[in-house]
């Protein structure tokens, strides 16, 4: 998920602002700086693109794992055949 930020601040300014941001998991992709803004000549106009990726790769692992755990079941309670047991695996582990 990305999200666009426009912040009034110096620079010193601008990093508080952000050290916010990265310590809720958020990363910077890109900083631009604007205009001059304001009374104070060093205060900026910036606008800040960030992303976070909305689940962390360890719950990714935890998902893939649970899901082909709960496939050998439906194979081995006959549910399904070893055909559909296949291409359930194949589909959970190419995403």
């Amino acid at each position: 998920m990305q999200k666009v930020i426009t912040i009034r601040a110096s620079q010193s300014g601008l990093e508080k602002h952000l050290s916010y941001y990265l310590n809720a998991g958020w990363k910077i992709v890109s900083t631009a700086r604007g205009s001059e803004w304001g009374r104070f000549l060093n205060t900026y106009r910036w606008t800040v693109i960030l992303e976070k990726d909305d689940v962390n790769d360890s719950n990714k692992l935890g998902t893939t794992a649970d899901e082909l755990l709960k496939a050998k079941r439906l194979l081995d309670s006959g549910a399904i055949s070893e055909e559909e047991y296949q291409k359930l695996k194949d589909k959970i582990l190419n995403r």
